[in-house]
């Protein structure tokens, strides 16, 4: 995101984006009035690389087994192979709901994350974490966020209770 530098607006059509004199990319952008912001998609960094797992662990809590508690377990790996540290921002969300019987919880987050509400984009989110790590060359951070459910042992999940 840039905001237009000129004193006139930018009409629709076409850019070539170069980085250091090299192109990275082409595409076509929109009516930018004066003061405006352009907002341009560069694409994927093939060099920096993220994965994320999920592992889900359901028990019991409560006198007498009256609640269901399902552990979430969320790791998100990056890597780079890139020739210099880069600064990455991480974003992902917890479930949320309105429903007065059941508690999700952030049990723990590894590194620590801030609440991201995403409302500085205009369409807020509830549940947001974010991350910021910075990844050397040729190394991998790991991010590690915990979050449980408990629900009344009468409800089951859509699809089913996973120990049956």
């Amino acid at each position: 995101e840039i905001s237009n530098p000129f004193a006139a607006p930018l009409l629709r059509g076409p850019v070539e984006v170069f980085l250091d004199g090299a192109l990275l990319t082409t595409s076509i952008v929109g009516f930018v009035d004066r003061g405006g912001w352009l907002h341009l998609g560069l694409g994927v960094e093939e060099r920096l690389r993220v994965a994320r797992n999920a592992r889900v662990e359901e028990g019991s809590a409560g006198l007498l087994g009256g609640s269901t508690t399902v552990d979430h377990h969320v790791t998100i790996d990056v890597a780079s192979s890139l020739g210099h540290p880069v600064a990455i921002e991480v974003f992902d969300r917890i479930p949320v709901t309105s429903d007065k019987d059941i508690e999700i919880k952030l049990v723990s987050s590894k590194p620590a994350s801030t609440k991201h509400t995403q409302a500085e984009r205009g369409h807020p989110v509830r549940g947001g974490l974010a991350w910021s790590v910075t990844v050397s060359p040729g190394e991998k951070q790991r991010i590690e966020v915990v979050y449980r459910v408990t629900l009344p042992a009468k409800n089951e999940l859509v699809g089913g209770n996973r120990r049956e």
